[in-house]
């Protein structure tokens, strides 16, 4: 059946808003351009807070499910990113927020965007290395034309963590304008050093009383350092607790079985760091501690071989929100990869298609096994053969989670990466105040293409598929 789908924006410089319409096909795909000065404010005072901006927002809507990536780039520099928009039904009242370091004279930009249903009060509170530092109220409104709230945090050597809480749901939007690179292998950066832009919708927090425990595996996340520097991952928002903090356990390849207990504390996000050739894994037996990873392009050479030469973020889901089947993805260079993490079904196989064909065994430029939870993910890096729109399908019964990267324009180095689908969290709980966890049991999963009818996009490039 054919999908209608239309697209509105605000256009400040005409003061009024901008609707589309068009149809898509099914198993289709189209692109939809945005001028940049029609959709990027990037003309405000990063020495405040926070300030008030044009109506950022781009409403897609759709008849029936669709898949979107936006994207955002130069084409004289290659810097920029890519993601997959969220749909509707992820957005969420609370947020933790923390992004990479910026170049000297660049920030970090925070957009907290209505989803258009109700007027917001939201409360922000500002984290410095691990320390409340200061909060503030803010208003956001529904009506389109109306501003908009961005947060700012100039480019400085400390960590900053926002604590975001809503009274109702909205999407939080992180950006970094020019990414320290220099920084990934401590080395002092100045505003001229080589820098990229990354960008992404953030996960919300899940609401934690301190009285529930997960049944079976709980939330489980892995990743290899080919492509990641940091992961940050992010505590529950705590209701009703005493304490306010809970534990996850870390894995690396140090400690591949026996863990390290880390607190996640209100509002602060956990960074962790891999070292090249490592590995890193959490687990959570009580709630979802969601993962940002901030990744780009590792050195080769023993003397770089710890810094990014570019830069990204994106969500990492947990192993209950991987998917069987097909996806679909888009690449934009001739370098683009393809991240596969399978579970032992998938990897026992390994029956990669793309496009309809059969991956060449050639083409599967690295298999790692992830070491942790008995072995039971394997790590994929396969080189997609050309720019533009792909399908990848996995012909077992296996569950995965694919992540695609490479650079913004051919022959420059800035890179995108994004994870190219993943379904809802599904883990049971059971009444269990902190302390005593229930035994190994298996969880179910759901599968399928990410649904919904109304996404909300920042800024960029639009593809629909």
């Amino acid at each position: 059946m054919v999908n209608d789908i239309t697209i509105t924006y605000f256009l400040p410089v005409q003061n009024k808003l901008w609707t589309d319409y068009f149809t898509l096909d099914p198993n289709g795909q189209t692109s939809y351009r945005l001028e940049y000065a029609d959709v990027v404010r990037d003309n405000f005072n990063i020495d405040l807070q926070h300030v008030q901006i044009p109506d950022p927002r781009i409403f897609i809507t759709s008849k029936y499910s669709v898949k979107v990536i936006s994207r955002i780039f130069n084409i004289a520099t290659g810097k920029g990113d890519s993601e997959m928009v969220p749909s509707s039904t992820f957005a969420g009242r609370n947020y933790v927020v923390q992004l990479p370091k910026a170049n000297p004279g660049a920030a970090q930009i925070i957009h907290i965007l209505n989803t258009g249903v109700n007027d917001t009060i939201i409360k922000v509170t500002h984290y410095i290395d691990f320390q409340y530092y200061t909060s503030f109220g803010i208003t956001s409104v529904k009506e389109r034309k109306q501003l908009q709230t961005a947060i700012v945090a100039p480019s400085d050597t400390r960590q900053h963590s926002f604590l975001i809480e809503a009274d109702s749901d909205i999407f939080v939007v992180g950006a970094v304008t020019c990414v320290d690179l220099l920084s990934t292998n401590a080395i002092a950066s100045t505003k001229d050093s080589s820098c990229d832009y990354a960008m992404m919708h953030f996960y919300p927090s899940a609401d934690y009383d301190c009285t529930r425990a997960f049944i079976g595996l709980g939330d489980q996340r892995v990743i290899t350092s080919q492509f990641t520097k940091s992961l940050y991952v992010s505590p529950p928002h705590f209701t009703n607790c005493q304490s306010l903090k809970v534990p996850i356990y870390v894995y690396d390849q140090r400690s591949p079985i026996i863990s390290l207990t880390v607190q996640l504390q209100k509002g602060i996000a956990q960074p962790l760091t891999l070292t090249a050739a490592g590995q890193e894994a959490t687990s959570s037996h009580y709630t979802n501690a969601p993962w940002t990873r901030f990744g780009g392009t590792r050195g080769i050479i023993p003397a770089n071989k710890e810094q990014l030469f570019s830069a990204f973020v994106h969500y990492v889901p947990e192993a209950s929100q991987f998917i069987n089947g097909d996806i679909r993805f888009i690449t934009y260079s001739s370098n683009s990869i393809l991240e596969v993490y399978g579970d032992q079904t998938v990897a026992q196989f390994a029956a990669f298609y793309m496009d309809g064909v059969a991956v060449n065994p050639n083409a599967i430029l690295k298999r790692e096994q992830v070491i942790f939870f008995n072995s039971k993910y394997t790590a994929f890096t396969i080189q997609v053969p050309a720019s533009g729109f792909h399908a990848f399908s996995v012909k077992s019964k296996g569950s995965y989670m694919a992540y695609v990267n490479g650079n913004n324009v051919n022959g420059l180095t800035g890179s995108y990466g994004y994870v190219a689908g993943y379904n809802r969290i599904n883990i049971d709980s059971y009444y269990e105040p902190m302390g005593t966890v229930a035994p190994l049991l298996t969880t179910t999963k759901g599968a399928g293409r990410l649904g919904g009818s109304l996404l909300i996009v920042l800024f960029g490039f639009v593809y629909l598929m």
